[in-house]
């Protein structure tokens, strides 16, 4: 048998700087200031972000400190290969969050739909922010576009399909009826 402790190695090195990406989604995302969420936005995704990127470098750094140095041992390199697997299974699982969020932020760098939906935010928000102690606890909603001409709402907690709660209100309306509702604002 070769020696596995580079191949693995190198594994384990790949699987850390994914994870580690988890937590960059903001400076990727990288939003002009006038079209950005807000900072208690961003810390409620960011903070679900560095939980789940946390425990998977735990895990992972756990494992490698176990395995590594009994790579030799056929059923060590199993078992090591079946707990990387179900490591990197759980990262693709977080990057559901990611993904979401990357898709429904990124729609705010066009010039004309990142300031509409940034007012959208604003008027959504507005909406729900009433003196209600069980409104107290929602965070602000964040409005985005998609296809079709229904809009949708997934509230806040509810699960993804990764099993992760949705850390804040999203709001989804139909581009078509973004356009129209704009176009027809009388400017006077």
């Amino acid at each position: 048998m070769t020696d596995q402790a580079p191949r693995f190695q190198r594994r384990v090195e790949s699987i850390k700087l994914r994870i580690n990406s988890l937590s960059s989604l903001r400076k990727m995302v990288a939003l002009r200031p006038n079209y950005d969420i807000t900072e208690r936005q961003w810390s409620v995704l960011n903070s679900q972000l560095s939980v789940v990127e946390a425990r998977l470098q735990s895990r992972l750094k756990r494992s490698a400190r176990k395995y590594l140095p009994l790579i030799h041992d056929p059923r060590a390199l199993s078992n090591f290969n079946a707990l990387l697997g179900e490591i990197e299974l759980e990262m693709s699982n977080a990057f559901v969050l990611f993904d979401t969020y990357s898709d429904v932020l990124t729609q705010r760098h066009s010039p004309e739909l990142g300031p509409q939906l940034a007012g959208c935010d604003v008027l959504a928000w507005s909406v729900l922010s009433k003196n209600n102690p069980a409104l107290s606890i929602i965070e602000p909603p964040l409005v985005y576009c998609a296809r079709g001409f229904g809009a949708s709402t997934l509230r806040e907690g509810v699960l993804l399909p990764d099993r992760t709660p949705n850390p804040m209100p999203l709001i989804q309306i139909p581009y078509s009826r973004l356009k129209e509702n704009i176009s027809n604002v009388d400017p006077t």
